[in-house]
């Protein structure tokens, strides 16, 4: 009996000890998405560039589609998340763009897609 009990005690002790730091931040690397604030100049405008606009951009951009500046990222901003999201034909080609990134663009375009 004592040894059952000593097992027992044992594993709840080690059960609270192991799963102590399982918080959002620490199973992800301290980074949490924050989609709280999206504002389109310091945050949609720099996803758009930074995995975009090299192929959306300039005078002839792919698929007739330009995604510089706000008029424009406004307008495609519904059909771009459902390619970002998709998995037979993403965007862009060369992967998968992030979940945060993705989380953000989606909470801008449920926000009104304010020009912020």
């Amino acid at each position: 009996m004592k040894y059952i009990l000593f097992s027992l005690v044992s594993l709840i002790l080690l059960v609270n000890v192991s799963c102590k730091n399982n918080s959002v931040e620490a199973l992800s690397n301290g980074s949490v998405c924050d989609t709280s604030s999206t504002k389109y100049s310091a945050v949609i405008s720099k996803i758009m560039t930074d995995n975009c606009t090299s192929c959306h951009g300039g005078t002839t951009p792919s698929a007739g589609v330009s995604l510089e500046g706000y008029a424009n990222v406004s307008l495609h901003a519904e059909t771009s998340l459902n390619r970002m999201k998709s998995s037979s034909n993403p965007m862009p080609p060369a992967g998968k763009l992030d979940d945060c990134s993705i989380n953000k663009l989606s909470a801008w375009i449920s926000k009104g897609k304010q020009n912020n």
